[in-house]
């Protein structure tokens, strides 16, 4: 794991540095029931989302920063806009829902800087991981915009089903690789 000063001015990291400073302002107009200013905070959320892994492809620039920014701020919007559909009295959306978001992400964000640490490797985020996001967005969308009917609960529920395979997934990944690369006195029982 090699993160340098220049990666901080790739464009494909910028627009991830870019969720993050938009995470508290689609919090506080979730909150503030603007669902306009939410719609259009979170479509930028997702185009940037869209473009950073694009042009780091297209151009050839990618970076243990970006490995590691791209799914924080994935982790860091979508947690602040279940944490704002929970706290507004506008919303009726489960609290066990934002539990089980963060619980996960808590393990993958632990699990993750440990194995940084620990074997020098940075992993990247799986397809069970980007359907979770996915589905998630999709799901906080259709609540945000009120979608009558049980179809915002529908994909959430499948979003909650990619949530919990790409926990699986990454704990197997996890183990896995500290396995192969911690030292035989090290190894976990």
């Amino acid at each position: 794991m090699q993160i340098i000063r220049r990666d901080f001015v790739y464009v494909s990291n910028l627009l991830s540095l870019s969720r993050l400073v938009l995470a508290p302002f689609i919090y506080l107009s979730i909150v503030h029931y603007e669902r306009t200013i939410t719609l259009a905070l979170g479509s930028l959320a997702v185009l940037t989302d869209l473009l950073d892994g694009y042009v780091a492809r297209r151009f050839k620039l990618p970076s243990d920063l970006g490995k590691i920014l791209d799914p924080i701020a994935d982790k860091l919007v979508i947690g602040a806009a279940l944490f704002g559909l929970v706290h507004s009295k506008h919303y009726d959306f489960p609290l066990w829902v934002f539990g089980l978001v963060v619980i996960r992400d808590v393990f993958i964000i632990v699990g993750s800087t440990y194995l940084a640490y620990q074997v020098r490797f940075v992993t990247r985020s799986n397809r069970w991981g980007k359907c979770a996001t996915v589905f998630l967005s999709i799901a906080l969308i259709l609540y945000v915009v009120d979608f009558a009917g049980s179809i915002s609960f529908y994909v959430l529920c499948a979003g909650l089903v990619f949530i919990v395979i790409s926990s699986w997934s990454y704990a197997r990944r996890l183990i896995r690789l500290l396995q192969t690369h911690v030292p035989h006195h090290k190894k976990l029982v």
